[in-house]
């Protein structure tokens, strides 16, 4: 009886007291640890496929995003394709304006 007496006021004194402090630092280092790792971890672009939208040809510049659809940039990355396959009225003059980009 006097192991119960002792347990249950123990137990009385740990609830009294309050759960809340212990899982609000607990909470708080979970979302820290979760906020950093989301932080530190690198950004990786996506691919995308981009089709050249100017068909009256001309000199245009290869890095205008209004040339491309999508609408949303020119292909800048290795991963991203430039389709250049489309029917021109004339001849196409461009401009890459870079030094590190392969064609083939």
């Amino acid at each position: 009886m006097a192991v119960t007496t002792m347990i249950s006021e123990s137990l009385v004194f740990v609830f009294s007291r309050g759960l809340h402090p212990m899982v609000s630092r607990s909470f708080r280092a979970v979302v820290v640890a979760l906020a950093s790792l989301a932080l530190s971890a690198p950004w990786q672009a996506f691919a995308v496929d981009y089709t050249w939208n100017v068909l009256a040809g001309g000199s245009q510049a290869w890095t205008t995003s209004a040339n491309w659809l999508p609408n949303t940039g020119a292909p800048t990355t290795a991963d991203d394709t430039a389709n250049l396959s489309v029917g021109l009225a004339t001849n196409l003059t461009t401009t890459i304006g870079a030094s590190d980009i392969s064609v083939g």
